[in-house]
């Protein structure tokens, strides 16, 4: 990181549940937009309020004042090894009036933290990457030595039945990428949400859940996460910002800023709608991928495994589609689930295009459900 260049930033301010969080763009490792996200997890999970949760490799903590706005706990305790992270987390304290229910460290991992600090949960967007952006203090962690420090020291912090819940990234790891380090420290992985079994190309955020292994879990780790509940009407934001993957079953790129890409010939979507319904309308806005020998994409949609139209996308600009969905396959209650399937998929290194082997048919920007007359 260019201290100079941190040093010369203007400071910003982001709204976080309510608190006024004070960062630089350099400071911000992705925590501002992964940070509702958390929030969601922990909506979903039914997590109870905690007395005190800690933000390692905090950078402006975004998560950890996201999760205090939000109500979900009493206290913070924070540290980073950046100084001008601390004076971030420093300057939120002081806008806010928090000085009585958050503490700060300066601290290279958990070196300089007093060891009566005890956390109920330890959250974190740490550092994603062991072979990629070498020198770049938000992204390399040479040899993941970072995380193995950190995991072998935590347990002291942690109080009884207390969880590790990292954000971590399938760009840079998967959750094997961590089981040798997390078993040798006296700890055990307790449950993931939204990880894949292989790195992707791209962003693809997961949660890893750990504990120590002679605690017993909380009540809220047991089990699977529960789907996220959609209200009907409600869009459906694809790019990274809006968190989709909570609706992602199969088949979808790593989201992107403008949206996401489907990714080979399948992409699925599991809608949990959160009261009975009437008829519906699914009101999509995509682009398609297409080139000179690729003219369209001709996409066969399919509800809770019922075929009930095509829909051709033929301009690599957003337009938007309107399908009525059957009363016959969507029952008043119940989930949704909505496949897409894209017999035309192709990679853009196929086409001669670039070195990119994603098999991409369409990109979606958004993606609603609504009430329409029977």
């Amino acid at each position: 990181m260019r201290s100079t260049a941190i040093m010369s930033e203007p400071w910003k301010v982001a709204n976080c549940q309510g608190i006024r969080v004070h960062y630089q763009d350099a400071l911000d490792g992705g925590g501002l937009w992964m940070s509702p996200w958390l929030v969601d997890f922990f909506d979903r999970r039914s997590i109870p309020k905690q007395q005190r949760i800690y933000e390692w490799c905090a950078g402006p903590a975004f998560l950890a004042f996201s999760l205090l706005g939000k109500g979900m706990c009493e206290t913070l305790c924070l540290a980073d090894i950046n100084p001008r992270a601390v004076e971030a987390c420093q300057r939120t304290i002081r806008d806010n009036g928090l000085s009585d229910r958050v503490s700060v460290y300066l601290s290279d991992n958990l070196k300089s933290i007093p060891e009566t600090e005890k956390w109920d949960i330890v959250v974190s967007n740490p550092i994603h990457f062991a072979d990629a952006y070498p020198g770049d203090i938000l992204r390399y962690d040479e040899g993941w030595q970072t995380h193995s420090e950190f995991f072998a020291d935590v347990g002291k912090f942690l109080k009884r039945s207390g969880v590790v819940l990292l954000q971590e990234n399938n760009w840079g790891s998967t959750v094997q990428t961590f089981e040798q380090m997390i078993d040798d420290a006296g700890l055990k992985t307790i449950f993931t949400d939204n990880a894949l079994p292989e790195r992707t190309d791209g962003d693809h955020i997961y949660l890893l859940g750990a504990i120590r292994k002679e605690d017993r879990l909380p009540q809220w780790a047991l089990g699977p996460t529960p789907l996220a509940p959609y209200h009907v009407g409600d869009r459906i934001d694809f790019a990274r910002t809006g968190y989709p993957e909570r609706y992602f079953t199969r088949g979808w790129s790593s989201p992107e800023s403008w949206g996401t890409w489907t990714n080979g010939e399948i992409a699925e979507l599991r809608l949990q709608p959160t009261k009975p319904h009437g008829a519906l309308e699914l009101v999509t806005e995509a682009r398609a991928f297409v080139g000179p020998s690729l003219p369209a994409q001709v996409v066969d949609v399919m509800v809770n495994g019922n075929a009930v139209a095509q829909l051709t996308f033929e301009s690599p600009d957003a337009v938007e589609k309107r399908l009525r969905l059957p009363l016959s396959a969507v029952k008043p209650e119940g989930d949704i689930i909505l496949t897409f399937r894209v017999p035309t998929a192709k990679s853009p290194a196929e086409l001669g295009m670039s070195s990119d082997p994603r098999q991409l048919g369409i990109g979606v920007i958004s993606a609603r459900l609504q009430s329409v007359a029977s």
